[in-house]
């Protein structure tokens, strides 16, 4: 009983502060969602009306539709590319420490500057690094307008994401498979089996943990966390062909102050992100067990 006490003594910090930072904003925020809230004057009590309009607001929904878009491209291009690359480097090639800091080096960077970066590459005038080489080639008569074209700038900033959380999910699948005992592969190349039969039937089935995690944080990110890039490269244009749930919600919670309706996009979004995250874990923990 005395040690369960301590036990909780030593976590109550913790709990606090989650309590405080985490947990208090989390309910003030979804408060806020039910009512038609300004910040100077009165916020009149409206209920779920403001997921009523979320609910059949067009606009919401094409925000919804890119977003799903946008995950189901960049989630197993992070995933599969960054386990690629991990196996890779588990291998013994010269120039493996190297090659781990140049995949690493966009993650550190800050989205700000990656995103005015990827906007001078890819700009729509021949001062643009990628129209410049594709018409001093001849590949190209006119600058291709990669961020000014509907059916262009989705897939810029869907190659983009993948870009720069490669290294992450790199390093964390890399660090994953270094814990496999070394004598495993060994014993594998002398049975003949080439690095795909490795990679399949030793490097997957024992990370299978590990990918669901990295998954799920993946998913998150695709689905809740495409802001900074498409706000700064795109304002969710062309047409809104890049509008994000993220950037829509930024929109309205922000630009156009409507805070009861911003919120309310958010949590009518988050059970939905937690339920994509469950059935995900579910899965590839069931195939873990194989």
């Amino acid at each position: 009983m005395l040690k369960g006490r301590t036990n909780f003594l030593f976590i109550l910090p913790t709990l606090i502060l989650f309590g405080i930072f985490t947990l208090g904003p989390a309910l003030w925020g979804f408060n806020i969602s039910l009512h038609d809230y300004k910040l100077v004057g009165e916020s009149p009590f409206i209920g779920f009306q403001n997921y009523g309009r979320v609910i059949g607001d067009p606009f919401f929904w094409n925000a919804f539709k890119n977003t799903i878009i946008f995950a189901l491209v960049v989630i197993p291009g992070q995933v599969i590319l960054g386990l690629f690359f991990a196996f890779l480097l588990t291998e013994k090639i010269k120039g493996r420490g190297i090659f781990r800091t140049i995949y690493f080096i966009p993650v550190l960077t800050s989205w700000a500057i990656v995103s005015l970066v990827w906007m001078w590459i890819f700009a729509g005038t021949r001062s643009g690094l990628i129209n410049s080489v594709l018409w001093t080639t001849g590949v190209i008569a006119e600058p291709i307008p990669w961020l000014g074209s509907a059916s262009t700038a989705m897939l810029t900033l869907m190659l983009l994401w993948i870009w720069k959380g490669l290294g992450w999910s790199m390093l964390i699948f890399l660090a994953a498979m270094q814990a496999i005992p070394e004598s495993i592969y060994e014993s594998a190349k002398i049975d003949g089996a080439g690095w795909w039969r490795r990679f399949r039937y030793i490097s997957l089935p024992s990370i299978a943990p590990t990918i669901a995690i990295v998954t799920a944080l993946v998913t998150g990110g695709a689905l809740i966390g495409s802001f900074t890039p498409f706000y700064i490269m795109t304002k969710g244009g062309p047409l809104g062909s890049t509008e994000t749930i993220a950037t829509y919600m930024y929109k309205h919670g922000v630009q156009f102050m409507n805070l009861g309706y911003g919120a309310a996009i958010v949590y009518f979004v988050l059970p939905i992100c937690l339920l994509i995250a469950f059935i995900q874990i579910r899965s590839l923990s069931r195939e873990a067990k194989f």
